[in-house]
Order: structure tokens, then sequence, then C-alpha cells
């Protein structure tokens, strides 16, 4: 029985914490439309250079993904 306790509690705990991430603090609503930044792409060895993102609260893209693989 109490396998299954813990099992249902660790389910729950993971449910709680996912809807506590969606819903920002006052003033941080901005947050969620997604930023504006550089990032620095490092192989082994050296750098690629600084490449545009829009970071969101789930995902990270490349403005112009080409421009890494050049």
């Amino acid at each position: 029985m109490s396998r299954y306790f813990w099992m249902y509690y660790l389910l729950g705990l993971c449910s709680f914490t996912s809807q506590a991430t969606l819903i920002p603090p006052p003033g941080f609503e901005s947050l969620l439309e997604g930023q504006t930044e550089q990032i620095e792409v490092l192989l082994p060895g050296h750098s690629l250079g600084l490449f545009p993102v829009v970071v969101k609260p789930d995902t990270v893209q490349f403005m112009s993904p080409l421009m890494v693989l050049e």
C-alpha cells in the first residue's frame, strides 16, 4: 500500500509544480511572450559566435538557424 501512496504523491507533486510554472508573478507576464537574446554557440575547441534567439518559458529558437550552420 505504501508503494502506491508514494507514486500518487510524486504524481501529484509533479502536476502541481507544472501548473505553478504556467502562472507568472505579477509584473512578469511579458516573459511568456518571449524575449530576444543573444547566445554563444560553442563546439569543443572554439566558438561559432553569437546568434539571436527567441527565448520562451518552454523553448529556445534560433531566429536564423542557417547562420549557425555557415
